[in-house]
């Protein structure tokens, strides 16, 4: 019989596992601990990162900043309004800032100004909250293996 009084190549290297000196195993749970605390790192700085993202600019009532800016200016002209019957304003003070207020806000929606504009983010919320998830683990994997010391995870103290 060829190879009667040889163990299996399996057996052998659970023999060697079990085996393992403990140095080893300590280098092994050392190694575990580090990457499960980095692990709960990247995650908590992620969380962290994205949260503001998934939450609205405007409110749930402000469908754009054309709507925003209205209520702004509703908002400005009722405290006015609230002044004049206090009689905090006079009758011809009042007047002169309700016109002030008029012509802000006719400038302010008028077609090409900057809240009826077309102006877009560079990055949608949703794209940047998905490019933050990926890329910022990615990116620190890369700078850590350039210039960091994963070798020395490995080393005893």
């Amino acid at each position: 019989m060829v190879g009667a009084g040889r163990a299996s190549p399996a057996v052998t290297v659970r023999e060697e596992a079990r085996a393992a000196p403990p140095q080893r195993t300590r280098e092994r749970v050392f190694v575990i601990a580090f990457s499960a605390a980095c692990g709960t790192i990247v995650v908590s700085l992620l969380i962290y990162l994205v949260r503001p993202l998934r939450v609205t600019q405007c409110g749930a009532d402000m469908a754009t900043p054309v709507d925003a800016t209205v209520a702004v200016y509703r908002q400005h002209l009722a405290e006015l309004e609230a002044d004049e019957r206090a009689g905090l304003v006079a009758d011809d003070q009042f007047l002169i800032e309700r016109e002030a207020l008029e012509e802000r806000v006719i400038a302010d929606l008028a077609p090409g100004s900057r809240v009826n504009g077309t102006a877009r983010p560079s990055v949608e919320p949703g794209r940047l909250t998905y490019l933050l998830i990926v890329g910022l683990p990615l990116a620190a994997a890369v700078i850590y293996f350039a210039i960091g010391a994963p070798h020395a995870i490995l080393q005893s103290p």
